[in-house]
């Protein structure tokens, strides 16, 4: 089942993000573990939220005017917690498959 189905099976209305943490994991530096960046978007109010492998890439889903208020707030939790202040770019699934 798709992400965007199984929102509307569970009743909720939700789009499907996608944010792209911009220079984490490229040589030593800016080293995040996948699992800390998946918590940041799950504790900033991110559902089913999907990390791809060591990229700093993370699939979620929100309510349409909550995405960009989720990678902010996961962004300043990074910082806050790791020292890790890494910019996001966020597109929302329609816009990420139109690329």
């Amino acid at each position: 089942m798709e992400r965007s189905q199984a929102a509307r099976k569970r009743g909720a209305v939700a789009t499907t993000f996608v944010a792209l943490q911009r220079g984490v994991n490229v040589g030593a530096a800016k080293r995040l573990a996948m699992a800390a960046l998946q918590a940041a978007f799950e504790e900033a109010g991110g559902g089913e939220v999907e990390t791809l492998l060591q990229s700093g890439n993370v699939v979620f889903d929100a309510p349409a005017d909550a995405g960009e208020a989720i990678a902010a707030t996961a962004r300043a939790s990074l910082a806050r917690d790791l020292d890790i202040d890494a910019p996001i770019v966020l597109r929302d699934g329609e816009s990420w498959l139109r690329l």
